[in-house]
């Protein structure tokens, strides 16, 4: 299957090479044929330059926007020595063990009810070792799926599940329990989830690579375009010690909107009337102001 971007002129090609097929046909029929089986070595496979290059020709064809870097799919191709020499680059920090995943960045979409859904945007870089990775290992968990299962796999589709429930209720099975997870996405147990992964998968530089995206920071995209660091990321750093925010001091501010204190002082942005450029306008605090003078009037 072949699409073809019109807006770069280039044409992707989906269809996954034999080789990469051969290799998950294997895969699948080791998970199937041995059901408590645990694959010890994958993450070589991960950083094949094969599965690295569809990986990316999957990631192309998938388009969407440029991650916290900036970097979009065209920028990519643009770069000095193009698509190859960026994959050489992935492959080299795979194999070195030196790959860092990077944060993502959170933006929101309409929902039909009218609120909002968030949608996380990773780096292309770690989109094309995601991609790399869900080549690889889908096999291996695909090969314990239920017959009726048609989320996220591979060759099934809505279509099909709306087939198999028409058949159900063909069959006078009339019972039906219409539910919905909330916040799937945002509340899905880490530890549990990688308990699951390791009964299948016990390579460490796999396992690793998931906690890294599991744990990556997320920085949010404001109305206006300025990329915000949330605070989870501290957060994350507190509770690693034991420690936690005071949710009544902390907030998260625009300095052009908003002044906050700190060390004594009041801090905002201003923009100069004259030059028109932004600066730091910083002035004491009420607090300091005011323990100032009651200092005073305890001298006199």
């Amino acid at each position: 299957m072949v699409r073809s971007d019109e807006g770069l002129g280039i044409a992707v090609t989906l269809q996954t090479p034999e080789k990469i097929r051969e290799l998950q046909r294997k895969l699948y029929l080791k998970a199937k044929r041995e059901s408590r089986y645990r694959f010890y070595l994958l993450h070589d496979k991960v950083s094949r330059r094969d599965i690295l290059r569809h990986a990316w020709r999957l990631v192309r064809s998938n388009g969407g926007g440029p991650g916290i870097d900036g970097l979009t799919l065209a920028a990519v191709e643009g770069l000095e020595g193009g698509v190859e020499t960026y994959l050489d680059r992935i492959a080299e920090e795979l194999k070195a063990d030196a790959y860092r995943a990077q944060p993502v960045k959170r933006t929101f979409i309409p929902k039909p009810d009218g609120g909002e859904r968030p949608l996380g945007i990773p780096t292309v870089r770690d989109r094309i070792v995601q991609m790399a990775m869900k080549i690889v290992i889908e096999p291996v968990f695909e090969a314990d799926f239920q017959e009726n299962s048609y989320g996220f796999r591979p060759k099934r589709d809505a279509h099909q599940a709306l087939e198999d429930v028409a058949t159900q209720i063909a069959r006078q099975r009339f019972q039906v329990i219409d539910a919905d997870i909330r916040k799937y996405f945002d509340t899905i147990p880490h530890a549990k989830l990688m308990k699951l992964v390791s009964k299948r998968i016990v390579d460490r530089k796999i396992l690793r690579w998931i906690k890294m995206w599991l744990r990556a920071p997320i920085y949010e995209e404001t109305k206006d375009g300025n990329a915000v660091a949330w605070r989870e990321r501290i957060g994350q750093a507190l509770n690693l010690l034991g420690l936690s925010f005071n949710e009544e001091k902390t907030r998260v501010i625009d300095a052009r909107e908003s002044s906050f204190d700190f060390l004594g002082f009041r801090i905002e942005a201003r923009k100069s009337p004259k030059t028109g450029k932004t600066f730091p306008l910083t002035r004491p605090s009420p607090k300091a102001l005011q323990r100032f003078r009651d200092r005073i009037r305890l001298i006199s």
